[in-house]
């Protein structure tokens, strides 16, 4: 896999889960204000989370990610 630079811009990333969640005990969340304020919407699955912004620069997922509560 290649290093991503600070200064590449994506539309999503996937956070994956393996084993997948079981969805009565186990769920990913991610704080709302911060996903607002970098722009970000957040889908989640029991395999794992996608977010999805408009061509964001990748620390602002980078961010996301390192903010995620399991």
């Amino acid at each position: 896999m290649a290093e991503a630079s600070s200064l590449t811009r994506l539309d999503s990333c996937t956070v994956q889960v393996d084993p997948p969640m079981t969805e009565a005990m186990e769920h990913l969340r991610l704080p709302d204000n911060l996903m607002n304020q970098l722009h970000i919407t957040a889908d989640t699955t029991p395999t794992g989370i996608v977010l999805t912004g408009q061509l964001l620069w990748f620390f602002c997922y980078n961010i996301a990610i390192i903010v995620i509560y399991y």
